[in-house]
């Protein structure tokens, strides 16, 4: 539970209360909740992954399974925000990962595993079939973050380096990654960089994923990272499901 103030009450009458000592301590290992927006521990959707279809979200709290989404908005608050700050924590690590097809024995996971290498001879990077419409890449990352940025290392081999161009990053809700947000439009990669850093500005998201837009496409990536924004103190009174669903980050941030 998220508050600023916390009491101790007797409910009825003819009570007497003696407190010798009241201690509140709080977590401090969890990313996955925006601490500016509603009072609750974390948000999930239902996924089918076998349909790859996403039910709208729903949201936990300590004291219900599940709440209605006009019941989520926090009460407001005179509490001053703290800046945000950016992690060096890269979340997609060791994830779990998957793409709309797999060539060459090149699956999903290779862009998630640490290893950066843009070779695709070398284990390292991924594959999906060649000349297809819309190869898309995305991972879970279990739990709900504000994404600040995402890194992507593409195959950089003589024959390959230019498929990646035009690339869309999305991130949202759903596991059918163009249901979710675009992060910014159509994006490119020039031949002398390594790897390319897109700034997504706090986006929400649990699934990160790279589309190729088009016809006859094939998609190739070599490691894909995803870096997180935290809060500082409980300010905003925002609804965090409208938050995340119309990203309106004036009107909630």
């Amino acid at each position: 539970m998220r508050g600023r103030y916390v009491g101790v009450r007797l409910p009825g009458p003819s009570r007497t209360l003696s407190l010798c000592e009241v201690q509140v301590f709080v977590r401090t290992s969890t990313p996955a909740v925006d601490t500016t927006c509603a009072d609750h521990t974390s948000i999930t959707t239902s996924t089918d992954m076998n349909s790859n279809k996403a039910t709208p979200p729903f949201v936990k709290t300590e004291l219900a399974q599940k709440e209605s989404i006009n019941d989520v908005a926090a009460p407001k608050s005179s509490i001053q925000k703290e800046p945000p700050h950016r992690t060096g924590i890269n979340l997609a690590r060791k994830k779990t990962a998957y793409q709309t097809s797999t060539a060459w024995g090149r699956p999903a996971s290779y862009a998630v595993d640490g290893n950066i290498d843009s070779a695709s001879g070398h284990q390292s990077c991924t594959d999906t079939n060649v000349g297809v419409a819309d190869p898309s890449w995305w991972v879970d990352l279990r739990l709900l973050y504000r994404i600040d940025r995402v890194v992507i290392f593409p195959r950089r081999d003589a024959c390959c380096w230019e498929r990646i161009n035009p690339f869309n990053i999305h991130i949202g809700l759903y596991s059918q990654i163009s249901m979710n947000h675009k992060c910014g439009g159509d994006h490119r990669i020039d031949v002398n960089q390594s790897s390319i850093t897109v700034s997504c500005r706090g986006m929400w998201g649990r699934y990160v994923g790279v589309r190729l837009p088009g016809p006859s496409r094939t998609l190739s990536l070599c490691e894909v990272q995803v870096f997180d924004i935290l809060f500082g103190s409980i300010a905003s009174s925002c609804n965090v499901i409208s938050c995340m669903i119309s990203q309106n980050q004036g009107e909630c941030c």
